[in-house]
């Protein structure tokens, strides 16, 4: 046996990074971010997020335009899905 993982439709999976390693594009958006909100061009975030350990989660910042909020969250549940199923 082999240490290969597939996922469910044949392609590869992206395992999480070993613990301590940083993500080198995950740092790169979150800078950018951070720029948008110093900026003041943001001014309310959720996101999601994998953890060194493989868990999922869920973050909330800032409490302006919830219906926008919850509108890009339901973009991006539809936007995530269609990746693994076009993929």
């Amino acid at each position: 046996m082999n240490d290969t993982v597939v996922g469910i439709h044949g392609g590869p999976v992206d395992l999480p990074q070993q613990e301590g390693t940083p993500s080198e594009p995950v740092v790169k958006f979150l800078k950018q971010l951070l720029e948008r909100a110093e900026s003041g061009e943001v001014v309310a975030v959720f996101g999601g997020y994998t953890d060194d350990e493989g868990l999922g989660s869920f973050v909330v910042g800032g409490g302006q335009s919830v219906y926008s909020m919850v509108g890009a969250m339901q973009a991006t549940q539809w936007a995530m899905l269609n990746d693994v199923i076009t993929d």
